[in-house]
């Protein structure tokens, strides 16, 4: 053979294996691997990888993944503590054995039932816990992870085929196909910056993205961000977030740390606070167009009558009347079932794979120690603790939910359900609700009746509007009492309050409640008491999306089931366009059949009554039916809303954020002095209880700016504002709470210009000015009490209302009895101590 040609064919041959042996460097940007001849990206014409000309596109088939980097470095690993990561580069690890706080099997369930979830990428997934569970529960699952340590350590039964060790800051990874979604929980905020495209890439795959991020530090926090922040890069990237499936999952996971449910870990219920707090839900259109992602949101599309407002009930197609005309949908368009037995193989396995921990370790991670001790006795029996209530108004005696298993179930060994009839129980036409809402009955022949609040008597006080309107409303009316059992019979005039604000879905609601109707009407059947008694179920939730527990009115019969809103405003939305708030329109509030939802507003808490009258008494020398509208206040103009979004939580605020830049703006221009900050405490703190500094810093505000969320109205500030005696200003509200009118009680803007406009004219009109507080503060106290909006809910009215006569300080008052006791004391002439 020529030597030439042998030397050219040597030549190649060496080129080739050169290429193929080159080492891909250990660490670089997502444009490296464009740039760099031997990755695998792509050109344009080629099949595989990602294409530059078409950055929001789904990367072409799969992309080779780049496994961490291993290092010896015993002074990192000492300093990971209680996490894992032993061996890898600081920039991996950071997980627990189990992490409480990012597990949310209710979340997890109603992602496959609901959104029809039937695959899941599980980026960042550590040693694969919530990858396990979608693996049990028949959702065909990929977990990625770039930490070699949990790789070897993980879950999952199958590791070559479910797991892909990846380190994103060594370049791009993609699988080979598309899922249904994306969970990335405890994950953006490891991953600096300048690699985020590294993972985004990932991100492209799926249909939903389900993903978190830290607002504390940790280990290897590089990227802590407030929420508006992720919003806004995420759709820089092209995916669509989404309101509505971040509260709807927010709301899941918060019902589930209600509930309590003990871990597999020990003795320590689920937390899931990374969901509560951060989590983010973004739809990626262009695999959610797919037509193999065609079954998400299934929901039956198939006409049966009309609903509550604007809603449509319907039936599954191919059934019922006219069934047989009806096209039936695929099968494989419907969610997964789920089973309990799923759950209990998930609890084991995780039990089974939890490593023991050192004291030490026990010592620095109440979770881990939980798992030890789980470990060490996870065959014997165990007897949970139980519930200790914190709360000192929460009643005793509250039943757990395993108590309402055990008392259906000896009911069910009793009675059969098919020997109680469904429907109204004409027996319970003469209940003195029912009786006075029809006007049969006058408010003096009213018995006292008893109120059974659910789920404040099975899980305590779980909301603001449980504590401040359910159980302070009933504690204050003299008509109402508080029942301390779900069983409660002693009294047949009983009545029951359903509130839907522990954040499960609408359907998974009325089923759980629907459970303690038919347990009472067991009770009920067995002590001869009439099957039917009015429920009225609440929504003080921030949504306007009102439906009915239709599985509740065919029970206990549709006219003994009352509903009440808060939230009326739909379409309410912030607009780039305009860079304002649009401000929606009204929901229709009639029902089907004739009946109606009645809007029910926030309400003037009465601790803030009780702060504001001691903050009175001890600073001003003034009692609160004096003319406190006229303090002499230092503070011109006050919004409660920090300028940076520090310490609030930031969804929906957008205007908020606008508002108080303007407001600053204002001080520095217009030479006034502004308050534009927190007072007290932020966020949920602030809604359970009342901080000094807070009323202070509104009594001494002349002009309070209040300002709703983005896309829903009302917020408990309106009502503070107007009961401390400064003027009002709120953005517009199509759902002012009654009596308040727009220019006469309360003023409203509707831009930045009207907003500065109205500031200066009130603040060089002090008399105009203080005439409208005054209105306000009257309004807010005497129609918008906790007494008078449960009494509104229950008897269509309020029935305690004070009459400002013989000295009354009506309604200037903390209790709703305090103007009768204030009478008798002046009648016997003594002092109120």
């Amino acid at each position: 053979m020529n030597r030439t040609l042998l030397g050219s064919i040597l030549a190649v041959t060496l080129i080739l294996l050169f290429q193929m042996t080159r080492e891909i460097p250990s660490s670089f940007l997502f444009t490296d691997y464009i740039v760099h001849e031997e990755t695998s990206l792509p050109t344009n014409g080629i099949t595989t990888g990602w294409d530059p000309t078409n950055p929001l596109g789904i990367p072409k088939g799969k992309a080779q993944n780049l496994p961490s980097i291993r290092v010896e470095d015993s002074d990192v690993d000492k300093k990971r503590k209680i996490y894992g990561g032993a061996g890898d580069k600081k920039h991996l690890g950071g997980f627990t054995e189990v992490d409480l706080d990012g597990i949310s099997p209710d979340v997890w369930k109603h992602m496959v039932t609901k959104y029809g979830v039937k695959s899941v990428l599980d980026v960042g997934c550590g040693r694969g816990v919530s990858s396990l569970w979608f693996h049990l529960h028949g959702v065909d699952v990929l977990c990625a992870e770039g930490s070699h340590d949990a790789v070897e350590r993980t879950m999952l039964p199958d590791p070559a085929n479910q797991v892909v060790e990846h380190d994103f800051s060594r370049g791009p990874w993609w699988p080979e196909k598309t899922y249904s979604a994306c969970w990335a929980v405890e994950f953006l905020e490891h991953v600096s910056l300048q690699y985020q495209f590294n993972f985004i890439t990932a991100f492209r795959k799926c249909a939903l993205i389900f993903a978190t991020s830290s607002v504390w530090g940790g280990w290897h926090h590089v990227e802590v961000h407030n929420h508006d922040w992720w919003v806004q890069k995420f759709e820089a990237y092209g995916f669509r977030f989404s309101s509505s499936l971040t509260e709807e999952i927010r709301n899941v996971a918060r019902m589930e740390r209600q509930k309590k449910i003990m871990a597999p870990t020990g003795d320590k219920p689920y937390g899931a606070s990374h969901v509560t707090l951060s989590m983010k839900v973004f739809i990626n259109p262009a695999v959610a167009a797919l037509p193999e992602h065609a079954n998400l949101f299934m929901e039956f599309g198939c006409f049966e009558k009309n609903g509550p407002g604007l809603t449509i009930i319907n039936k599954e197609c191919g059934e019922g009347k006219g069934g047989d005309l009806e096209t039936r949908l695929d099968p494989s368009f419907y969610p997964l079932i789920l089973t309990p037995k799923m759950d209990l193989e998930w609890e084991n396995a995780v039990r089974e794979n939890v490593q023991f921990v050192t004291k030490n370790e026990q010592k620095d991670n109440p979770v881990a120690k939980g798992a030890s001790d789980a470990a060490v006795k996870a065959d014997e029996p165990k007897n949970d603790p139980e519930i200790k209530v914190e709360d000192t108004n929460t009643p005793g005696n509250r039943p757990t939910a395993g108590d309402v298993s055990d008392k259906v179930a000896k009911a069910e060994d009793l009675i059969d359900e098919t020997d109680i009839p469904k429907g109204s129980d004409h027996r319970a036409r003469d209940h003195p609700i029912l009786r006075y809402r029809q006007r049969r009955l006058t408010a003096s022949k009213l018995p006292v009746v008893p109120v059974v609040v659910w789920p404040y008597l099975e899980m305590g006080i779980g909301t603001a509007e449980i504590l401040h309107v359910e159980q302070n409303g009933v504690n204050e009316s003299k008509y109402l009492s508080l029942a301390d059992d779900m069983m409660a019979l002693d009294d047949p005039n009983v009545i029951w309050v359903g509130d839907t604000g522990f954040g499960y879905g609408w359907n998974f609601w009325c089923g759980e409640y629907l459970k303690w109707v038919i347990e009472a009407k067991k009770h009920r059947f067995k002590l001869g008491l009439p099957l039917s008694w009015p429920i009225f179920i609440v929504d003080f939730t921030d949504g306007p999306v009102p439906q009915r527990c239709r599985n509740i009115e065919d029970e206990i019969g549709v006219d003994f089931v009352f509903y009440s809103t808060r939230s009326i405003v739909r379409e309410r939305m912030f607009s780039n366009v305009t860079n304002w708030v649009e401000s929606g329109r009204l929901m229709s509030l009639q029902l089907y059949g004739g009946r109606s939802y009645l809007h029910t507003p926030l309400i003037v808490r009465t601790d803030t009554i009780d702060s504001l009258r001691d903050i009175l008494h001890n600073h001003y020398n003034m009692t609160l039916d004096g003319p406190i509208e006229r303090i002499d206040r230092k503070i011109d103009v006050s919004h409660i809303w920090p300028l940076n979004g520090t310490l609030v939580g930031t969804v929906e605020s957008r205007l908020r954020h606008l508002v108080s830049e303007t407001v600053v703006d204002m001080g520095k221009s217009d030479g006034i002095n502004v308050f534009v900050d927190v007072a007290g405490e932020a966020a949920r703190n602030g809604r359970r209880k009342v901080k000094s500094e807070y009323i202070d810093t509104l009594l001494n505000s002349k002009i309070v700016v209040v300002t709703q969320r983005d896309s829903w109205e009302d917020h408990y500030r309106l009502f503070e504002g107007l009961v401390t005696g400064g003027l009002v200003l709120t953005d517009r509200m199509l759902s002012l709470p009654a009596g308040l009118v727009n220019g006469t009680n309360i003023i409203e803007f509707i831009s930045q210009e009207d907003l500065r406009s109205k500031i200066r004219y009130y603040l060089s009109h002090p008399n105009e000015r203080i005439e409208i507080a005054r209105q306000g503060r009257l309004v807010a106290m005497s129609q918008h009490r906790s007494w008078h909006r449960i009494e509104e809910i229950i008897f269509d009215m309020p029935l305690t209302v004070c009459q400002k006569k013989d000295g009354s300080p009506c309604p200037f008052i903390v209790h709703a009895n305090e103007a009768a006791r204030r009478r008798r004391l002046a009648r016997n002439k003594l002092v109120d101590p």
